[in-house]
C-alpha cells in the first residue's frame, strides 16, 4: 500500500504530507482546486515526463517522495537490479530547475526506465481517458491476458516476436542490398574488364621509372659512365692512386702501429670502390638507346596514370587495391544470395515459433472468453446494466502480431433484442464508466495490484448508480487499496477516508491545500456536493444518511 506521499515545490504546493491508509480512501474538492496536481505528483513516481514548468519556486528543486509498505514481492526485482531491501520500499523523484531530473529507489540511483518498471508493479491510475481506450486493441489482449496464469507463456511469445521483426529487418536490409548490388554488376563488371586489360598486378611502379628515366636519357648516360670509367681506369686514375696510396700506408704500419688502422680504412675504401664500378658496369651498361623500348615505357607510364586519375587512387598499390576491391564486391553477389537464402532460413524458424506460441496463446485466449465474460456480466448487472451483454469474439489468423496471431473484439448487446457491435463504437460515457469499474475489479481478482487509483472515472452517472460504484470500490479495496478522486457524494460516501482539497492563500500566493476530514467536516463536504454552498437541515441530514 501507499502509506506516505511527500510533495515539494510542485505546481501549487509548496509543502504537503499525506498519511494514507489501507482500504477505500476518496479525495474530494471543486474544480481546479488541485486534485489533478497530486495525481500529477504521483505519475512521477510512475516515471512520467518531468517538466520544469510545474516547479512552484523555479529556483529550486521539486521532490515527490512516495513510501510503499507491505510490497515484499518486489524484492526479485530489488535483488536483480542490485538495489537495497527495506522494511518499506522508498521512491524518490526530484526535478531541478532546468527541467532534469533524478530517480531514487531506496536512496539508490535508478534509470528512469527501472523506476518505470518498478512502479508499473504497485500502482496503477487510471483516469477519464482509459474509457476512450476500451475496446481498443492493446486494451482488449491486456485485458484477457491479465487473467492468463502463465507468464513464461506470454514473455516466450514476445521474446520470440521480436526475433521474428529482427528476422524480417535482417532479410529485407540483405534483398535491398541484393538490389543495388545487382543493379551495379554491369558497371563493376566494366571496371574490372577495362582494368584486367592491363597487367598491372605484375608491375613495380617505381622500376618502370627507373627504367624509363635511364632508358630517356640513355645518351647523357653513356657519356658520363665514359667520363667515369676513365677516372677510375684511365691515366692517372683513382684506383691507381688509390692502391699507391694504400701501399704506403701499408709499409709505414709495418714499423709504426699508429698507421695499421689509415691503412685497413684505405684498404676498404678501394674494395668498395672497386665494388662501385664493377656493379656500375654490370647493372648500367653503355647501350644505344632503343627507341621502341622508351616507347613502350611512355605508355605504360602513361597508362598506370589515366588509370590512378580515373580510379580516383594515389599510387599503383592502391590501384591494385581498389582492382582487389571490386573483384570482391563482384563475388559478393554470388554470396549475397547464400546469406539471403540462411536468412530466409531463421525468419520461417522464427515465424513457426511465433505460429506455435501464438497457436497456444490462442487456445488460452479462447477457453478463457466465455468465463471471463459472465463474471463480467454479472457485476454489470449489480451497476444498474440489467440487459447489458458483453462477449469476446476471439478469431486465430495467418498473421501474426506482438500479442499472438488471433483477434479479440469486445462486443456488447446494451439491451435485450440488440445486436452485438464492437464496444469501442459505443458512445454512453456512464455506461463505459461502469464497464472500466467492473473489468478493472474482475482483473484486480487475478492480478493483484496494491494500489488502484481512480481519477474521476465514475463521470457521466449519479444516483443509485453512483452509489453502486461507490460500493463496487469499496468491495475491491478489501484486497486492494482504493484512492478515487470523485465529484460524486454517493462514492465519496462509501470511502473509509475522506480528504478534500481546496486552494488556500498566503502572502498573495495561491497554494493547493488537503486536508483529511473527520466525520463533522465530512458532513458538511457530502452536504455541500450534494446541494451547493447552501447546505440546510435537508443537505445535510442527506449527508447524515450517506454516511451511515
Amino acid at each position: 500500500m501507499l502509506s506516505k506521499l511527500s510533495i515539494q515545490n510542485f505546481a501549487l504546493i509548496d509543502h504537503l504530507n499525506l498519511d494514507l491508509n489501507t482500504g477505500f480512501t476518496v479525495i474530494t474538492g471543486e474544480t481546479g482546486a488541485g486534485k489533478s496536481i497530486i495525481l500529477g505528483a504521483i505519475d512521477l513516481i510512475l516515471g512520467k515526463r518531468s517538466e520544469s514548468k510545474n516547479l512552484l519556486d523555479k529556483s529550486k528543486k521539486c521532490v515527490v517522495e512516495a513510501i510503499f509498505s507491505n510490497v515484499s514481492f518486489i524484492n526479485d526485482f530489488l535483488v536483480s537490479h542490485d538495489l537495497d531491501i527495506y522494511d518499506e520500499l522508498i521512491i524518490r523523484r526530484e526535478i531541478k530547475p532546468n527541467g532534469s531530473s533524478r530517480s531514487f529507489v531506496n536512496d539508490s540511483p535508478v534509470k528512469l526506465t527501472q523506476l518505470k518498471e518498478l512502479s508499473s508493479k504497485i500502482i496503477e491510475i487510471n483516469g477519464q481517458h482509459i474509457t476512450n481506450k476500451v475496446g481498443n486493441f492493446d486494451f482488449n489482449y491486456n485485458f484477457i491476458d491479465g487473467f492468463i496464469n502463465n507468464d513464461e507463456l506470454l514473455k516466450n511469445f514476445s521474446s520470440k516476436y521480436i526475433n521474428y521483426k529482427k528476422a524480417i529487418i535482417e532479410l529485407d536490409s540483405l534483398i535491398a542490398e541484393s538490389k543495388l548490388l545487382k543493379e551495379k554488376k554491369d558497371f563493376l563488371e566494366f571496371q574490372i574488364k577495362e582494368l584486367n586489360e592491363f597487367p598491372f598486378e605484375s608491375w613495380d611502379e617505381q622500376e618502370l621509372l627507373n627504367e624509363y628515366n635511364l632508358m630517356s636519357n640513355q645518351e647523357e648516360v653513356n657519356q658520363k659512365l665514359i667520363l667515369i670509367d676513365d677516372l677510375f681506369n684511365g691515366n692517372n686514375a683513382v684506383k691507381d692512386n688509390l692502391q699507391t696510396i694504400s701501399d704506403y700506408f701499408n709499409e709505414l704500419s709495418k714499423n709504426i702501429d699508429v698507421f695499421s688502422d689509415f691503412y685497413n680504412r684505405i684498404s676498404s675504401v678501394n674494395i668498395e670502390l672497386s665494388d662501385l664500378f664493377y656493379d656500375l658496369s654490370n647493372k648500367v651498361s653503355r647501350q644505344q638507346s632503343d627507341p621502341k623500348r622508351v616507347t613502350e615505357l611512355e605508355e605504360l607510364v602513361s597508362t598506370i596514370n589515366f588509370l590512378i586519375k580515373k580510379f580516383n587512387v594515389v599510387d599503383l598499390e592502391d590501384l591494385k587495391l581498389k582492382k582487389s576491391n571490386l573483384d570482391k564486391k563482384l563475388s559478393s553477389l554470388s554470396l549475397i544470395d547464400e546469406k539471403i537464402q540462411t536468412s530466409q532460413h531463421i525468419m520461417n524458424k522464427s515465424k513457426k515459433d511465433c505460429f506455435d506460441l501464438g497457436s497456444k496463446l490462442f487456445q488460452k485466449r479462447k477457453s478463457l472468453a466465455e468465463e471471463i465474460s459472465l463474471k463480467l456480466n454479472n457485476i454489470l448487472h449489480r451497476l444498474s446494466m440489467e440487459n447489458a451483454d458483453i462477449k469476446f469474439n476471439i478469431e486465430e489468423t495467418k498473421s501474426i502480431h506482438s500479442y499472438g496471431i488471433d483477434t479479440i473484439d469486445l462486443l456488447i448487446s446494451a439491451n435485450k433484442g440488440y445486436a452485438y457491435s464492437p464496444i469501442s463504437t459505443f458512445s454512453s460515457g456512464g455506461e463505459l464508466s461502469r464497464i472500466v469499474l467492473a473489468m478493472k475489479s474482475l482483473l484486480n481478482e487475478s492480478r493483484l495490484i496494491p494500489v488502484l487509483i481512480f481519477d474521476e472515472i465514475d463521470t457521466g452517472v449519479s444516483g443509485k448508480i453512483a452509489s453502486e460504484i461507490g460500493l463496487l470500490l469499496k468491495n475491491i479495496s478489501k484486497k486492494t487499496q482504493i484512492i478515487c478522486v470523485t465529484h460524486l457524494p454517493q462514492v465519496a460516501a462509501m470511502g473509509d477516508f475522506h480528504y478534500h482539497v481546496s486552494k488556500g492563500i498566503n502572502n498573495d500566493t495561491t497554494y493547493t491545500e488537503i486536508e483529511k476530514l473527520n466525520r463533522e467536516n465530512r458532513l458538511q463536504i457530502l452536504a455541500t456536493m450534494l446541494g451547493g454552498e447552501k447546505t440546510g437541515r435537508a443537505a445535510l441530514d442527506n449527508a447524515a444518511e450517506l454516511l451511515n
